[in-house]
This record gives structure tokens, C-alpha cells and sequence, in this order.
């Protein structure tokens, strides 16, 4: 088999023939190709958000653990939260 040598302008004068020829269509075809790569782009980014929003709710989640579990801590919370609720039934306003 004999491969024919071609310069750089038949090369050229081939490709702008393929593109007269083609009618548009490739245009057309580019169009779609760029909305499906468009597409796939929103896609990688949604699960990317998706992914590092799972990873944020299970850090926040797992960094309560120890504050529920520490009963020191809960009766300090609850004693709070009882001394709220005495304050708020004496008509006493919340302070920061």
C-alpha cells in the first residue's frame, strides 16, 4: 500500500473542501456536541457540590457525637435550658 505524500496546502485545500462540501452541517453538528459537553460539565459540578455538601453535613454531624455523649455536658445543658424556661415564666428578657 502506498501512502501518497501531501504537503501542507493540499492538506489545507482537502480540509476547506471537507468543510464546503459538509453544507453546514457542520455546524450543526458542533452545536450538539457543545450542548452535550456543556451538559456534562453541569453534571461533574452538581455531584462535585453534591459530594463536598455530604462531606460538610457528615463532619458537622460527627463532631456532635462527643458534645451528646459527655453527660457532664448534658446537665449542663439541661440545667441551662431549666434556668431559661424559670426566667422566661417570671417574665424575665433573655440577655446575651
Amino acid at each position: 500500500m502506498v501512502i501518497p505524500r501531501m504537503s501542507l496546502n493540499g492538506l489545507v485545500k482537502r480540509l476547506g473542501d471537507f468543510g464546503a462540501a459538509a453544507g453546514g452541517a457542520v455546524a450543526i453538528y458542533v452545536a450538539f456536541a457543545g450542548v452535550a459537553l456543556m451538559g456534562a460539565l453541569v453534571l461533574a459540578l452538581d455531584v462535585g457540590r453534591l459530594a463536598v455538601v455530604r462531606s460538610q453535613m457528615q463532619n458537622a454531624a460527627d463532631g456532635g457525637v462527643p458534645v451528646g455523649l459527655d453527660p457532664a455536658r448534658r446537665s449542663i445543658r439541661r440545667d441551662d435550658a431549666r434556668r431559661r424556661g424559670r426566667a422566661q415564666r417570671n417574665g424575665a428578657e433573655e440577655r446575651l
